[in-house]
């Protein structure tokens, strides 16, 4: 066998690859005989068809067979002898397949890109911190209660406020004409919750079940849908029902529920707290980490493998589904993600800070993951679930949690590393801020 290697790019090489005809034949020889051994053909007893039969009626499939076989066989072992790493299929082009000559194609791969994570110079992450404040504290609960809320049905009398829950139908127009996705019926808006376009929430205040008329609201410049960027619309409202929230009263029953056994405020207070400072943590550190793989990102720029793009993308197609809980079809979802520019950005800068932070990873001394560190990492994850215990256990004995729970471990361990090599300070804050 034959092999040509040329680099083509920093992530794409063409392979040149033969194959001598003598093993073509003989692997077509070895072919015909099975055949001609189980052949049934009309005037022939089985087993007793001619070779010269069997290649004149089967001899092209079978060099097919074979040719597709011998390119997949000498593709593998032209990868290994060059110490390539492909990323996805290669593009084959068969450039050569005739009788008495040898087999020759061209194998185009893309392979993963060299990164070197070496230039830290400049980098400067800010932490922030918070001291949680019993106002902080007082709010949360406040969430809390609105979590376990009730809905009550105002009178006809009662005028909307913020908080209330509005079942409406409306159908909107721009100048006079309907456009996509415009029109609802039976549509539930939590006013002040945001979920709507800026000012439509708003402009529900004061209206009382029964109400038909109509508001304007201008769609944001940087709305998703450019057609509808910065166009004024009118909206055709009909209140159909409004519910006011009825918040439930912090007692001992309603503290019992979030396992406080001894139903005391101050015991619920400070699981209050605990559970803050544990998401304020989570969040701070994924920031800081998404700032620093930002920055690394800017100082190490290299070439992307198309495939690994690809792959990114149909993990998140796939992710989205299920968000949605299935209910697009593979065709809606096709269109979604198609050509879509701001998706590939983000599918890009996915695999971008996954190769950084796998070429740190590799860079690490031999790493000695302790039980006592499955330990600590597992009940750090397990922390804030239902059943913590039970969640804990879970990633120290299932095989695929423990994997996982090695792989976190080992990342943050690289994390320490690359922070430790730059311009790292903490930035005091409120909890508010620092949970933006």
């Amino acid at each position: 066998m034959g092999v040509s290697l040329e680099r083509a790019s920093d992530v794409e090489r063409r392979l040149t690859i033969s194959v001598p005809s003598h093993e073509i034949d003989e692997k077509i020889e070895a072919k015909v005989q099975d055949v001609a051994k189980t052949a049934h053909i009309r005037g022939f007893r089985k087993g007793r068809v001619p070779v010269k039969e069997i290649k004149r009626r089967y001899g092209a499939s079978l060099r097919q067979e074979v040719v597709v076989e011998a390119i997949d066989k000498a593709y593998q072992e032209a990868v290994s002898s060059e110490s390539l790493e492909p990323v996805g299929q290669p593009h084959i082009d068969l450039t050569k397949n005739e009788k008495g000559h040898d087999l020759e194609f061209v194998a185009v791969v893309e392979v993963f890109p060299t990164v070197v994570v070496d230039q830290y110079e400049g980098v400067s992450i800010a932490k922030k911190t918070a001291e949680i404040t019993d106002a902080d504290i007082d709010q949360m609960i406040v969430k809390i209660q609105e979590q376990k809320a009730e809905w009550d049905e105002a009178s006809e009398e009662d005028a909307a406020i913020e908080g209330d829950k509005l079942t409406i139908d409306f159908s909107g127009s721009i100048e006079g004409e309907p456009f996509d996705g415009g029109a609802a019926e039976d549509a539930a808006v939590t006013i002040g919750a945001k979920a709507f376009i800026p000012g439509f929430e708003e402009q529900l205040v004061g209206m009382t079940k029964g109400y038909e008329g109509a508001i304007q609201v201008t769609f944001p410049d940087d709305y998703q849908e450019e057609s509808l960027q910065g166009k004024l619309a009118e909206f055709k409202i009909t209140v159909k029902k409004i519910e006011r929230q009825i918040l439930p009263e912090v007692d001992e029953d309603f503290i019992k529920e979030f396992g406080i056994e001894s139903g005391e405020m101050a015991e619920f207070r400070e699981s209050v707290k605990d559970n803050m400072q544990r998401e304020m943590v989570k969040r701070t550190e994924t920031e800081a980490r998404d700032a620093l793989l930002e920055a690394l990102i800017e100082k190490h720029p290299f070439e992307l493998p198309k495939a690994l793009i690809q792959h990114q993308l149909e993990q998140e197609k796939q992710q989205f589904s299920k968000q949605l809980g299935g209910q697009l079809s593979s065709d809606v979802l096709d269109k979604i993600f198609a050509d879509n520019e701001e998706l590939n950005k983000k599918a890009e800068n996915t695999v971008r800070r996954a190769l950084i932070v796998n070429n740190v990873v590799q860079g690490l001394e031999s790493i000695d993951i302790s039980d006592d560190l499955r330990e600590q990492k597992a009940a750090s994850l397990a922390a804030g679930h239902d059943n913590p215990d039970q969640v804990k256990e879970w990633y120290l004995t299932n095989p695929e949690f423990k994997s996982s729970l090695d792989q976190l471990i080992t990342e943050d361990k690289a994390f320490d590393l690359m922070f430790s090599k730059i311009d790292l300070s903490v930035e005091a804050t409120s909890y508010e801020d620092a949970m933006k």
